[in-house]
């Protein structure tokens, strides 16, 4: 069950179907994985699949910024012990559900400069690095969100982008379809 359960069955089930509709050599990333439960959602979706499931996370004791500030929550909830599990349970659920995943400690646009200047390599080929589906889970600051849309947008040629927890960055200028706080910005 994701930290985020309102809407997740619609969530999970673009998800599925953009795994169904779409060329399987379309990654899939998640950026913000928090504890890894809607990472393990999707997985679920995976099984077997030869698709690539990526997730991104500076994880650790990383300052959590919220509207242009450090969280004045529970700090409590991003430890380093928090996210060391997280990791365990989503190798464990790619590996119970042989699904190819890869995860990189780093912010989103550290990951986003990183593939561009290395090459992945899958079954002795050069694999390269194109998303079907992207979840947006992460910084939720509108000009780190900016930067993501933008940059995915650039570089997808056809599925989904969602934006998730839109009322911190609603003031942008990408329109699509809003459910539970989460906007759904259709590729292609």
């Amino acid at each position: 069950m994701s930290d985020h359960p309102e809407g997740m069955d619609h969530l999970l089930g673009r998800v599925r179907e953009l795994h169904e509709r779409l060329p399987v050599n379309l990654s899939f990333l998640e950026v913000g994985s928090y504890q890894g439960e809607t990472t393990c959602d999707i997985i679920r979706i995976l099984r077997g699949s030869e698709r690539w499931l990526f997730t991104v996370d500076p994880y650790g004791s990383k300052p959590y910024l919220l509207d242009g500030q450090f969280w004045a929550g529970d700090q409590t909830l991003y430890t380093d012990h928090t996210y060391r599990r997280a990791i365990r349970a989503m190798a464990t659920a790619a590996d119970e559900h042989a699904v190819n995943h890869a995860y990189y400690r780093m912010t989103s646009l550290d990951f986003f400069e990183v593939i561009r200047r290395f090459d992945f390599w899958y079954r002795g080929e050069i694999f390269p690095l194109r998303f079907g589906f992207v979840y947006l889970d992460g910084a939720h600051e509108p000009a780190t969100v900016r930067k993501e849309v933008e940059w995915l947008r650039e570089h997808m040629r056809e599925g989904l982008i969602v934006v998730d927890d839109w009322h911190h960055v609603a003031d942008l200028p990408f329109r699509g379809e809003v459910l539970h706080d989460r906007c759904y910005l259709p590729i292609g």
